[in-house]
């Protein structure tokens, strides 16, 4: 008894996945969406928004080199002294202020020396 019921549901479930019903616009569940266009107006569509998607890339390598340059570095400490040296205990971490500084002595009496 079980089983037949499945199947009728089964089968119902079926006929109502390939059904089309203009007035919900249902055309199936498995029914290809209609595309307005053709496929080359689609295609043009990504390419426009790749284009500028590359802009934005390239804007942000322009950014990111110029955050890498020892101009802006020193740039911003400069500007951004007083702030740095407040909040100079959350921006080093304990594992990074135990290691070497780039003069050799300890991380700590070189940052005291720097700032």
């Amino acid at each position: 008894a079980i089983f037949l019921i499945c199947e009728v549901i089964r089968l119902i479930l079926c006929r109502i996945a390939n059904v089309t019903v203009p007035y919900f616009n249902w055309h199936g569940l498995w029914a290809p969406k209609q595309l307005e266009g053709t496929m080359d107006d689609a295609i043009a569509a990504k390419l426009a928004i790749g284009e500028g998607r590359q802009a934005d890339l390239e804007q942000e390598r322009l950014e990111l080199q110029a955050l890498n340059s020892d101009r802006f570095r020193h740039r911003f400490l400069d500007r951004n002294r007083p702030w740095v040296l407040n909040h100079l205990v959350e921006l080093i971490t304990p594992r990074s202020l135990a290691s070497v500084g780039p003069d050799g002595r300890p991380l700590t009496e070189f940052v005291r020396d720097v700032y």
